[in-house]
C-alpha cells in the first residue's frame, strides 16, 4: 500500500475569505515588513497576519511571522503553544515533515497545551510521522490524540482515518476496518473525508 496519511488543515477558505484576508493583510498594520515590537499587542497583530497568510496557502511567509512572534519575550504559555502548532502545520503543508515534528514537540512541552488543542498537536505529529512511513510511531500519536477528553468532530474522524491507514500499512486490516468504522459514525465525516474512509475500508475488505 502506498496510500498516504491524509492531510487536513484547520480551515478551508472560500473565495470570499481569501478576499477578506487580502484586505486584512493590507490594512491591519503599517510597515508590515518591519520587526514586531516586544508587546502582547504586537504579538497579536503578527499572529493574525501569519494566520491570514497560512489560510491563503502562503506558508513560507506565515512561518516568518510566526517566528517573529515567537521571539517576543512577553509571549508564553497557551499562546506560544498555539503559534508553534500553527507553524508546525505550515511546515507540514510544505512537506517539511521532520521540521514540523520538531516544532510540534516544542508545543507539546508546554503545559498549557491541553484538551482539544493538545489532541490537534498530537494528531499533527502523527500525520507527519505517517508521511515519513513511520507507521508504528504515527499510530501511537493517533491513539494519544484519540484518548484526549473532548476531542470530537471532524478532526477526531480524521485521526481515526489516519489510524486506519497506519494499521493498514502495518498489516492489521481487521483493526484498520474497526478504526474506519468509528470514523464513519462521526457526523462531521463528510465529503472527500467520507469518501477516503469508505475507500480505506474497501481496500481492507478486498
Amino acid at each position: 500500500m502506498s496510500r498516504p496519511v491524509k492531510i487536513k488543515t484547520v480551515c478551508l477558505l472560500a473565495f470570499l475569505m481569501s478576499v477578506l484576508s487580502l484586505f486584512f493583510l493590507g490594512s491591519i498594520c503599517f510597515g508590515v515588513g518591519s520587526s514586531p515590537s516586544e508587546s502582547v499587542d504586537s504579538a497579536t497583530t503578527f499572529i493574525d497576519i501569519g494566520t491570514s497568510l497560512s489560510k491563503l496557502g502562503r506558508y513560507e511567509e506565515a512561518i516568518k511571522y510566526y517566528d517573529d512572534t515567537l521571539s517576543i519575550p512577553a509571549l508564553f504559555g497557551k499562546d506560544q503553544a498555539s503559534i508553534l502548532h500553527d507553524k508546525g502545520m505550515c511546515l507540514s503543508n510544505l512537506r517539511r515533515h521532520i521540521e514540523a515534528i520538531a516544532v510540534y514537540d516544542l508545543a507539546l512541552l508546554i503545559p498549557e497545551r491541553v484538551g482539544a488543542d493538545l489532541a490537534l498537536t498530537l494528531y499533527g505529529k502523527g500525520m507527519c510521522l505517517g508521511h515519513l512511513q513511520r507507521y508504528s510511531e504515527a499510530l501511537e500519536f493517533c491513539n494519544q490524540a484519540l484518548a484526549v477528553p473532548g476531542y470530537q468532530g471532524e478532526f477526531r474522524a480524521l485521526t481515526l482515518y489516519n489510524k486506519g491507514v497506519c494499521l493498514e500499512h502495518l498489516g492489521h486490516d481487521a483493526e484498520a476496518i474497526a478504526a474506519y468504522d468509528l470514523a464513519l459514525l462521526i457526523p462531521e465525516c463528510v465529503g472527500t473525508d467520507l469518501a477516503h474512509t469508505f475507500y480505506g475500508k474497501g481496500v481492507c475488505l478486498g
